[in-house]
């Protein structure tokens, strides 16, 4: 069972990543290109303040 919830987690975050990407690309091309609703809908589900980073420690 471990596997499967490792594999579960992995796809979540390359499901995440991807539509981390496609949202920034859409904010930065779609201007004109009849992506409005979509950037607007996307702006909801990542509105919020971004955790910060923590610097490795090295």
């Amino acid at each position: 069972m471990r596997k499967a919830d490792d594999t579960e987690m992995a796809l979540g975050s390359d499901i995440l990543s991807a539509a981390l990407e496609g949202y920034a690309i859409a904010k930065a091309f779609g201007k004109g290109a009849g992506v409005d609703a979509l950037k607007e809908a996307m702006a909801t589900r990542f509105s919020g303040r971004r955790r910060a980073v923590k610097p490795d420690a090295e």
